[in-house]
């Protein structure tokens, strides 16, 4: 009865150790040139969020937070930096009829969760999705942290140069 037990708490163990090891492996792909390719903005839900870059670090749900965390994002930050660029923009996609909608329709409070992942190859603090009805409108990017790894990064490395 003991080796029954001891082999089921090493299969849970080793079962709780690979997925977080896969979560990681996700969490490494969290770059801007990433983002960029493979988030549709308007259209991907939070399920393939997750099936792209695992499961998020942070999920807030308190709106007015959210709302008001995404009204902070000032001028000279790495996200308004990016949104300068024209390649950066040229290359994201967006459905604008419903991002336009969602903003039309909700005015002030346009999200009602964000989630946020980090990862010490993005060369970012942090990275914050907004979601309205779970579905990814925007993209916050946090501080860049390690200027090393963000010139390997695309979009990042306009930024810097």
């Amino acid at each position: 009865m003991s080796k029954s037990f001891l082999k089921f708490t090493l299969l849970g163990v080793l079962s709780i150790f690979m997925i977080a090891c896969t979560n990681d492996e996700k969490r490494s792909e969290l770059t801007v040139s990433n983002i960029v390719k493979k988030i549709y903005f308007a259209k991907t839900t939070t399920t393939e969020l997750e099936e792209i870059f695992g499961a998020p670090q942070k999920v807030v749900k308190n709106s007015e937070k959210v709302n008001d965390t995404y009204f902070l994002i000032s001028s000279g930050e790495v996200t308004d930096k990016l949104n300068q660029l024209n390649i950066y923009i040229e290359a994201s996609k967006i459905d604008m009829n419903d991002y336009n909608k969602q903003f039309d329709d909700t005015e002030d409070n346009p999200f009602d969760s964000y989630y946020q992942y980090s990862s010490r190859r993005s060369g970012l603090k942090y990275v914050r999705f907004y979601i309205a009805d779970r579905v990814v409108y925007d993209v916050e990017y946090g501080p860049i942290t390690d200027e090393s790894i963000a010139k390997k990064d695309r979009y990042l490395r306009q930024i810097l140069d």
